[in-house]
């Protein structure tokens, strides 16, 4: 299953289009990733329910960390997955369906952090393709996965599926004005937004005009990163102009 109302096929065909046949694959080195680390023994080994997998700021290779995600998959109860840094986009290519299969057996999702896990365009169609499978989801962090604005496109059709999201951080990617177009048109699919952090990607003025122009759909939101986005002071009048729709924000960068 595919974005609504898209079969698996032409979904492919639709990536394909876009992206090209391989994903990307970079380093994640000099990341700045947030991690709270567990052993991943206390993930994996024998004991109570696990209901939460903060492996942190993973080390592993590519393979070390992509047999980490496949074995999740038996952990059903799982509430927050944190694999900050672990670089799960494989040289070898990202398999869609697999990696969309692994987001599907987590119902009871509320917090998914992949952030610094180098999974490109080609994962975030994967976990697009799962949101109606994470309908709890309130936390996702795609900080740092080289992601564009045609991927971005993607992800604000299907935020609709996602309506308890509270924070969603997609910092330090590619995500120019189009991508903040297509953000700023689906933010009322998430009114209980408290968190939006987009720092580092060149939305400039027009990208920024556009964000606060749809600010009034997320009355909740306290807290907002805008920084080193290119903006002018134009931008940031643009900006300051949309704050009164937004009284209970706090910080804002």
């Amino acid at each position: 299953e595919g974005v609504a109302g898209v079969d698996s096929h032409s979904e492919s065909d639709r990536v394909a289009d876009l992206f090209g046949p391989e994903p990307h694959s970079r380093e994640a080195g000099g990341v700045d990733c947030h991690s709270q680390p567990n052993p991943v023994a206390d993930l994996l080994g024998p004991g109570g329910p696990v209901t939460d997998s903060r492996e942190g700021a993973s080390e592993a290779p590519d393979s070390g960390a992509l047999s980490i995600w496949g074995a999740l998959r038996t952990l059903g109860d799982l509430a927050c997955v944190s694999l900050t840094c672990s670089r799960l986009g494989s040289p070898d290519g990202f398999d869609v369906a697999s990696h969309r299969a692994t987001i599907r057996h987590f119902p009871l999702l509320t917090t998914l952090d992949l952030c610094g896990g180098n999974i490109g365009d080609w994962g975030v169609i994967a976990l697009v393709g799962a949101f109606h499978s994470v309908p709890r989801l309130t936390s996702l962090d795609l900080s740092h996965n080289f992601i564009g604005d045609a991927t971005v496109a993607w992800l604000a059709e299907a935020l609709e599926r996602v309506p308890r999201l509270t924070a969603l951080r997609l910092g330090e990617n590619d995500i120019e004005t189009a991508g903040a177009a297509s953000l700023a048109s689906a933010l009322g699919s998430v009114p209980l937004l408290r968190t939006l952090d987009l720092r580092r990607n060149l939305l400039r003025d027009t990208g920024v005009a556009l964000l606060a122009g749809a600010l009034s759909s997320v009355p909740l939101l306290t807290s907002l990163n805008l920084s080193a986005t290119d903006v002018s002071t134009q931008g940031a009048a643009s900006l300051a102009r949309a704050l009164p729709h937004v009284p209970l924000l706090t910080t804002l960068q």
